[in-house]
């Protein structure tokens, strides 16, 4: 299907990533950037994030960036994805 389903690269099955202790990677489904994998951990509005972000969501859905700076902050409007079902949501917060 062109996506590696553990994160390591392998095109293992889902099911099997789990069992040997490897998770599915995360990969946007929508949103500007579809089909490509979320760039994490990563800095939006002075809070790093270790995984996807449900602050400042459009419609709800979580998000993610594609592309981050050198210092691994999003700095990009249009590099964002909204993210799949493989995906950790981090809680809501009080950004500034």
């Amino acid at each position: 299907n062109g996506v590696h389903e553990c994160a390591d690269g392998s095109d293992e099955r889902r099911q099997l990533c789990k069992s040997i202790g490897r998770d599915p990677p995360c990969i946007t489904i929508g949103g500007q950037d579809p089909l490509l994998p979320c760039k994490l951990p990563f800095w939006y509005r002075g809070q790093r994030f270790t995984s996807c972000a449900i602050d400042d969501a459009i419609d709800g859905h979580a998000w993610c960036p594609t592309k981050l700076d050198a210092k691994g902050a999003y700095f990009s409007f249009t590099s964002w994805g909204v993210c799949g079902p493989a995906c950790k949501i981090e809680p809501s917060r009080r950004l500034e």
